[in-house]
């Protein structure tokens, strides 16, 4: 703020003076602000004929709209709202001055220059206080912000915005005093006058269940006896006595004809709580468990088939909020026909509630027999889409099936949907709407999942030989979607001609579509694309393709071709597929040095194949020039190529090795050897601890802990099978094993 004083210097002469101060900003200025807590704030007056429900929901509070007049009483009326639940918050009102209450209500604490009210908060639900207030004063009144503070959670208060009240004189003939106005009402709802029935709800449960207890003043008010007569053990009554108590009880269960949606809500509540109890047809004592909870469901479906015989018929925010306590209530009762019966004429009640369509499923566990509810299941696949679409699929019958618009279930099911795409291939209107969608390319790779599963072969040739070419990209080029493997199996159901798919290859610029083509053509005998006008990159998987099954060294000298023509980094991935492609002639047929030189294209299965065909001596050769990097699992066949092995081992200190070398006869013997031939470095006494470790030995003498002969040999059996040990020591004790565990 920048003010201007004149003053008066030596000789009266005037002086010009320039003051700056600053100042806080003043109350009623201050903006309304929410980081993230939401206050609003109101002032009201009551409607004295309001019913209690009104009174509970708020909705008996009406807008001031006249001046506020000194000795009238005014409600306050707050609204907080938090996106998050929040517990312990403090809503601190400063009030105008001369506004007072009436007397001290018990959940109201004054402090110095405000009133504070502590409340919790569920997440976007708004919490509605009220404080009834008296002015005594006439004048115009500064307004401070009402604030909202959640406790362990600073700086995310939120509060309105600041003001001014003015009140005017009483008109006359409005005389009361201030000590006649009526008490305060409480920021929150008063307890709510004792309900019999959730009193006798909660002895029902103390007596009922088998942890709980009920207590001795429980039982003399409502069966007039303490309970000395019954037999009590170390967790309360008996069995026998829970159940006597139990049909005691049954014989004074109180009315509730005055509140029975109060009693809806309690039996719903008990249901909830309580727990299933175990049935054992060897234990018929318990039988009475399981009659008196099938009791208390049918006494709540009685209640809830009433409720809805009442209920609004408009599906308002109050309407709804009904219907919500039913469907909870229905969740807990039986199943039969009468659920079933119950729950349809809910639906026809509940369908335009936000909540309806979940719920419902939520209610129907399995496909019903009642027609209505059948009827209702149809409606509601109508209205939704994706997973709730598939599940009410799943509950629906073949005939509401066959009734549903084939074009609408294949616009509303999810990508992989189950059941659905067989159903309608076998089905003539089904069918010609699913051969109408898979023209789209589209749709073949959204739904792959499922028309991979349940399409049959013969609709695959509807599919246009471009989706698999979308479907090849995806395949290779992301995480997700198809494998490779799939698609080539659903292209060979395509069944395309083979001049078809060479021109394809021939002018396939898409490096996973070419693998694939080359793929599908070897697989259907071709030998190539020769004649055709190729684009550029495409002659290499024609000779590819040309290759003998069995010639390594043309396949070696075709790879060596194509990085040359490709130097630099392999983005396409397309050196890393044609490698693929010329595989198995290497693995067929390649020398040691030639299998190595491809390794970054063999998977565990590749080299398993390899191995086995190597001769002894050229096993020895492999080994030897393997020098790093993760080692196959080569299984030694001889002591030689098992000392060869642990040379391996000592090299690259790879584990793999090690499994190799545990996974033969030989190999264990060789580790064995090694093992105990000392001084061992630091990685050999890592090897022993593995070693032993895995084969429950001792790790000092690499032999089975006495008692631990049996372990021990189940754990050779584990790594190498039957041909774990041949000595009779052993044969004898595995014999003993397989009639002891019946092996």
């Amino acid at each position: 703020m920048t003010s201007v004083v004149t003053v008066r210097g030596p000789a009266g002469m005037p002086l010009l003076v320039r003051l700056t101060t600053e100042r806080s900003e003043r109350a009623s200025d201050h903006p309304e602000w929410a980081a993230p807590i939401h206050v609003e704030r109101s002032w009201c007056s009551s409607n004295p004929a309001a019913t209690e429900e009104e009174r509970r929901d708020g909705a008996d509070l009406l807008p001031v709209i006249e001046p506020i007049a000194v000795g009238r009483p005014l409600v306050l009326r707050i609204v907080v709202t938090a996106p998050v639940a929040m517990r312990h918050v403090v809503v601190a009102c400063a009030l105008p001055a001369g506004f007072e209450l009436p007397n001290e209500p018990g959940d109201v604490e004054r402090l110095d220059d405000a009133v504070a009210l502590t409340c919790d908060l569920e997440a976007g639900v708004p919490r509605v206080l009220r404080l009834t207030v008296v002015p005594t004063t006439v004048g115009r009144f500064l307004w401070p912000p009402t604030v909202a503070m959640p406790m362990y959670c600073a700086e995310s208060d939120g509060g309105t915005a600041g003001g001014w009240v003015e009140v005017v004189a009483a008109p006359e003939g409005f005389g009361r005093s201030f000590a006649e106005l009526l008490p305060i009402e409480a920021a929150f709802e008063p307890e709510e006058a004792p309900f019999p029935l959730e009193a006798w709800l909660e002895v029902f449960r103390d007596a009922f269940e088998e942890d709980r207890e009920p207590t001795s003043e429980a039982l003399a008010e409502w069966l007039g006896r303490a309970g000395d007569e019954w037999t009590w053990g170390e967790y309360g009554p008996q069995e026998e006595s829970r159940a006597q108590l139990v049909t005691l009880l049954w014989r004074k269960l109180p009315d509730w004809d005055a509140d029975s949606s109060r009693a809806l809500e309690a039996f719903t509540d008990l249901l909830w709580r309580i727990e299933e109890p175990a049935t054992d047809p060897s234990w018929p004592e318990r039988a009475w468990r399981g009659e008196a909870l099938d009791r208390l469901r049918a006494l709540t479906l009685e209640l809830a088939t009433e409720a809805l015989r009442s209920a609004s018929s408009t599906t308002d925010e109050h309407g709804c909020e009904r219907l919500e306590q039913i469907a909870l209530a229905l969740e807990q009762c039986k199943a039969g026909a009468q659920r079933e019966a119950t729950i349809a004429r809910w639906w026809r009640a509940a369908r335009d509630c936000e909540f309806a369509a979940s719920t419902l499923l939520d209610l129907v566990p399995t496909a019903p027999e009642d027609p209505e509810l059948r009827a209702a299941l149809s409606e509601l696949a109508v209205r939704v889409d994706g997973w709730e679409f598939q599940r009410t699929w799943e509950l629906l019958d073949d005939d509401s099936r066959a009734a549903l618009p084939p074009q609408l279930v294949l616009d509303r099911a999810e990508s992989d949907s189950t059941g659905i795409l067989n159903f309608l291939a076998g089905r003539d209107t089904g069918r010609s709407a699913l051969e109408r969608r898979l023209l789209s390319a589209e749709f073949v790779l959204s739904h792959f999942d499922a028309l991979e599963r349940e399409l049959p072969t013969e609709l695959w040739r509807k599919v246009p030989l471009h989706a698999f070419e979308g479907l090849a990209l995806v395949a290779l080029e992301h995480s997700f979607g198809p494998d490779v493997e799939s698609v080539l199996a659903c292209l060979s159901h395509a069944a395309f001609p083979v001049p078809d798919l060479q021109q394809a290859l021939a002018s396939a610029r898409v490096p996973a579509w070419r693998y694939v083509l080359a793929c599908t053509l070897r697989a259907r005998g071709a030998r190539g694309a020769d004649g055709l006008d190729q684009v550029a990159g495409s002659s290499v998987w024609t000779r590819a393709l040309a290759l003998d099954a069995q010639d390594a060294t043309e396949a070696i000298a075709l790879l060596e071709d194509a990085r040359r023509l490709r130097p630099g980094p392999d983005l396409s991935g397309e050196l890393a597929l044609l490698a693929s492609f010329t595989l198995p002639a290497i693995v067929a047929r390649g020398t040691p040095r030639q299998l190595l030189a491809e390794r970054a294209a063999f998977e565990n299965e590749d080299w398993h194949q390899a191995w086995q065909r190597l001769s002894s001596a050229e096993r020895l050769l492999l080994l030897e020039q393997l020098e790093d990097g993760s080692s196959p699992k080569f299984v030694p066949g001889n002591a030689t190529e098992a000392e060869a092995l642990w040379k391996l081992l000592q090299r690259s200190e790879d584990f793999d090795a090690l499994e190799a070398l545990l996974s033969s006869p030989v190999g264990i013997d060789c580790v064995c050897q090694h093992l105990r031939a000392p001084p061992l470095d630091p990685f050999a006494l890592e090897v022993r601890e593995r070693y032993a470790r895995s084969f429950g030995l001792a790790e000092d003498t690499l032999t089975p802990a006495p008692g631990r002969e049996s372990f021990a040999l189940l754990a050779r059996l584990f790594h190498i099978g039957p041909e774990a040990s041949r000595r009779s020591l052993d044969l004898d004790l595995l014999r003993r094993l397989r009639l002891i565990r019946g092996l």
